[in-house]
């Protein structure tokens, strides 16, 4: 269990950071069947899933995971709301650090506001989330299964659908990253 909510030490409001990405797919069906918009991913054009990834500011670890989501369904303030993370961090009295996309959630994210401006080591530390949440997701494209459109083939023995496999790759893919950044190397070389 690499991936796992923390028990977080202190007072700290602001846990960790917490953004979307999407993960281009074949489009689901078949020719004869029109392209459904609800896979439509925006950033790529084309079918994607969403995935929600929380990583926590102090040690740089992944924490949280929701998806695969459709992309056209679920943009990134729509998984927070409706698929857990916004009532966790609001049980604990938690805060995540985000994107412009989060600002309807002022009382569960924080967002770069005019306020910053006058708080320049805040507005810093924000923007080093941000960052640091970024070359997370960049980390996470590296493995070809994750940046190249997911395709799967289905064989005889196999109930999984397209999106329970790519759960399994994405799942995957994080624990290896997590291993990566915990001893600074990967386990094998890609």
């Amino acid at each position: 269990m690499k991936i796992v909510w923390p028990k977080f030490p202190g007072d700290d409001i602001w846990v960790m950071s917490v953004d979307g990405t999407h993960l281009i797919t074949l489009e689901p069906g078949d020719s004869d069947v029109p392209k459904d918009p609800s896979y439509f991913s925006f950033k790529h054009h084309t079918a994607g899933f969403n995935y929600e990834v929380g990583i926590d500011l102090f040690t740089s670890k992944c924490i949280w995971l929701s998806g695969p989501h459709k992309a056209g369904m679920y943009n990134d303030a729509k998984i927070f709301k409706e698929k857990g993370l916004c009532a966790k961090l609001r049980k604990h009295g938690k805060k995540a650090i985000a994107d412009e996309g989060y600002r309807l959630f002022p009382g569960e994210i924080s967002t770069a506001n005019s306020m910053d401006s006058k708080q320049v080591l805040v507005a810093e530390f924000k923007v080093r989330a941000r960052h640091r949440h970024e070359i997370f997701n960049g980390k996470l494209k590296q493995f070809e299964v994750l940046s190249d459109r997911f395709c799967c083939k289905n064989n005889l023995n196999d109930n999984l659908t397209a999106a329970e496999k790519l759960q399994y790759c994405f799942e995957a893919v994080n624990v290896l990253v997590a291993y990566k950044m915990e001893f600074g190397k990967p386990l094998f070389d890609i």
